[in-house]
C-alpha cells in the first residue's frame, strides 16, 4: 500500500493530488496499481467504506508531484496523473485517504 506518512487529522473537503495508475496496454483502460478496479478519466469513484485514523480504507492521493515521483522509482507501465479526492479525508503527512476519488483527465 502507499505510504502518506503519520496521520496529521480528519476531516472533509476536496483537495487535488496526484496518484498512480496501471495503463496495462497501449490501448487498455486504467487501473489501481493495487486492486482490480478500473478507472475512466472524469468518472468518480466512491470507496468500499469511510476513511477514518483507525483504518486503511480510501483513495490514496499525494499532496505534491514530487513525493509521488519519490515512491515509485521503477515506473514501468505505471502513469502518474491528477486526482480530486473529497468527501471524508484522512490528512496524512504527504497527501490523504479520501472517501471519493476523480481521474483528472488522462494520466501522461
Amino acid at each position: 500500500m502507499c505510504q502518506l506518512g503519520r496521520v496529521i487529522k480528519e476531516g472533509a473537503g476536496t483537495r487535488v493530488g496526484w496518484r498512480w495508475w496501471d495503463k496495462k496496454s497501449e490501448r487498455g483502460p486504467y487501473w489501481s496499481v493495487y486492486y482490480n478496479a478500473r478507472w475512466s478519466p472524469n468518472h468518480r469513484k466512491r470507496a468500499d467504506g469511510l476513511p477514518a485514523q483507525w483504518n486503511s480504507v480510501g483513495f490514496y492521493a499525494f499532496r505534491l508531484k514530487k513525493d509521488a515521483m519519490n515512491w515509485c522509482k521503477n515506473r514501468g507501465r505505471l502513469q502518474l496523473g491528477k486526482v480530486r479526492v473529497s468527501g471524508r479525508l484522512v490528512h496524512h503527512a504527504l497527501g490523504w485517504r479520501a472517501e471519493y476519488a476523480t481521474m483528472l483527465g488522462a494520466p501522461k
